[in-house]
């Protein structure tokens, strides 16, 4: 009898163990091994937060669907790892991060007011620059905005605080991304040197992707015409056509010659320029 109670008594402690593995596993971001939501919303009620008005930061990756769309999700996956360490190992004594999105991130700071947690967030972003993410990929470093709002001079819950909070992120963002926003008053924290030169090679990027799909769009307007007057016409007429085509490739290039080349057989290859 003895023995059965104890092996009853092991079985049950296996299925507390695993019952508060499973409790854990629903409370942590999978990827990031930080908080997720429902961890930030528990942690709202939890009465060591409560017992003073924490500060709360609320960041969010900048281009971050750029960083995905160039160098895949396995990079960006990898990114969004290395920036939760990063965020992590900084962190002060009893700041709690969490990952509530897919590049938004929450930072707790129970023991200080709103300015020292826009300095913690100011320290990290310096940091940032010496440990990017994407330092070994051809690609911009990463960088993020973020609203901070706490004590001296915000009031309410962890939930109000959070909407001040991303009132604060969204103006950082409309401001030109790379900045940290802290007050009322909308005052826009000077953005460290290389996340100022991460936003501007970002735009630049952008720019120039927009210029290069509208000459792409404007040639493919005046070649098309030609290319299918050539797919109809008679073999007497093909080398004319083929020259207009090239004479109008060149003109739109800028370029005072192009080349066409045709397979004529499965070994032989020619070409009109």
């Amino acid at each position: 009898m003895e023995n059965s109670i104890e092996r009853h008594s092991e079985q049950l402690s296996n299925v507390a163990a695993k019952l508060d593995a499973a409790e854990q596993s629903a409370l942590t971001d999978p990827l990031t091994r930080l908080g997720n939501r429902r961890a930030f919303e528990l942690a709202q009620s939890s009465s060591e937060l409560l017992a003073a008005t924490p500060s709360l930061a609320l960041i969010d990756l900048d281009h971050f669907k750029d960083v995905n769309d160039a160098l895949g999700h396995v990079v960006g996956d990898a990114a969004l790892r290395m920036f939760a360490a990063e965020l992590v190992g900084l962190l002060p004594k009893n700041a709690l991060a969490f990952r509530t999105g897919g590049e938004e991130f929450v930072v707790l700071y129970p023991a200080l007011d709103r300015r020292q947690a826009a300095a913690e967030i100011a320290r990290f972003a310096k940091h940032l620059e010496a440990h990017n993410p994407l330092q070994m990929y051809p690609s911009p470093p990463l960088a993020f905005s973020a609203g901070v709002a706490g004590p001296a001079g915000d009031t309410g819950s962890i939930a109000d605080l959070y909407a001040i909070a991303d009132g604060r992120l969204y103006e950082a963002k409309r401001s030109g991304r790379g900045c940290v926003i802290t007050g009322t008053d909308l005052e826009k924290d000077a953005a460290p040197e290389g996340l100022n030169q991460a936003r501007t090679a970002i735009a630049g990027t952008l720019e120039a992707e927009t210029v290069l799909a509208a000459r792409l769009a404007e040639g493919q307007r005046r070649i098309s015409p030609l290319v299918r007057r050539l797919a109809r016409s008679a073999p007497n007429q093909r080398t004319d056509l083929i020259a207009q085509i090239l004479a109008a490739i060149g003109e739109h290039c800028g370029a005072d010659r192009a080349y066409i080349f045709r397979f004529e057989s499965p070994h032989v290859m020619t070409n009109t320029h």
